[in-house]
C-alpha cells in the first residue's frame, strides 16, 4: 500500500537522534513490529541508494500517527529527512516485515534491542500496555550511554505497569558519559542473559539492532544451544 503523508512533528529524543511523526492514512493497518518505507519527494540531494529508506514503526497499531526513530548520520538521505519542516509531504509504502509476535507462542520471550533497534519493541510494548497482556517477556536494551538512549523512561513505566514484563537496560560506554548510571554495563551476550534468565535455552528470542550486535548475539545464543529457528532478527543499517 502506497500513500502520501505529511510530517506532523520532529523531536530530538537523544543525542543525534530524532523522532518523527507522520500522518496516517485512513484504513492503514499494521502489526506491531512491522516497518514501512519513506520516500522524500523532490529530495534536494541524493546518494547512490536514492531517496527512500525503511524504518520500523515505533507507534502502536491503534495510535493515530506513525512514529519512526532515526539516528542522525552525515548522509544525503538523513540530512534531507531531518531538514523537513512540519507539513512537508512524503510517500509512505507498507506495511511490511514478519518481525511480529506469534500470538500462539506460550514460551517466554526475550527481546534484545540495540540503540534505535528499540523501535519495533516499543510498538509491541505500547500495544501490550493498552491491552494489559504480553506474557512472560524480558527486554534487554543496550546503548552506549544514557545520553544516547531513547524512550527509557517510558519503558521503565511500562515495566512497572505491565504484568509479566521486565526491563534490563545496559550502558556499555559509561566512561564516555557525563551522567550517572547504576544499572548493567555489560554487552549483551550469554553472560548478561544468564544473570537475568532462569535458563538461556528455552525462550524465543527477538533481536533488533545493528549488524554487529545481531551477529554477536546470534553467535553466542547458537553456541549456548538455542535453535536458530528460535532467534528472530531485524537488522538496522546505518544509511
Amino acid at each position: 500500500m502506497t500513500f502520501r503523508s505529511r510530517l506532523v512533528s520532529r523531536e530530538i529524543v537523544a543525542e543525534q537522534t530524532l523522532a518523527l511523526r507522520f500522518t496516517r492514512a485512513p484504513g492503514f493497518r499494521f502489526l506491531a513490529g512491522q516497518y514501512l518505507d519513506i520516500t522524500v519527494i523532490n529530495a534536494p540531494e541524493q546518494d547512490a541508494e536514492g531517496p527512500m529508506r525503511s524504518f520500523s514503526i515505533a507507534s502502536a497499531p491503534d495510535e493515530p500517527e506513525l512514529l519512526v526513530v532515526m539516528r542522525m548520520r552525515d548522509t544525503a538521505f538523513k540530512r534531507t529527512l531531518a531538514g523537513l519542516e512540519p507539513g512537508a509531504e512524503v510517500i509512505l509504502e507498507g506495511p511490511a516485515g514478519d518481525f511480529v509476535l506469534d500470538a500462539g507462542e506460550v514460551r517466554p520471550r526475550v527481546f534484545i534491542a540495540g540503540g534505535v533497534g528499540i523501535a519495533p519493541f516499543l510498538s509491541m510494548l505500547r500495544e501490550a500496555r493498552a491491552s494489559g497482556r504480553i506474557g512472560e517477556t524480558i527486554l534487554f536494551y543496550s546503548n552506549r550511554r544514557p545520553e544516547d538512549t531513547v524512550f527509557l523512561q517510558e519503558l521503565e513505566a511500562i515495566a512497572r505497569e505491565l504484568p509479566g514484563f521486565r526491563l534490563v537496560a545496559t550502558m556499555t560506554r559509561m566512561a564516555e558519559s557525563a551522567r550517572e548510571w547504576q544499572g548493567e554495563t555489560a554487552h549483551v551476550g550469554t553472560a548478561l542473559l544468564g544473570r537475568h534468565l532462569s535458563s538461556v535455552r528455552g525462550p524465543v528470542y527477538y533481536v533488533c539492532g545493528a549488524p554487529t550486535l545481531i551477529a554477536g548475539v546470534r553467535y553466542e545464543l547458537e553456541h549456548a544451544g538455542v535453535a536458530g529457528d528460535d532467534i528472530m532478527i531485524e537488522m538496522f543499517g546505518g544509511y
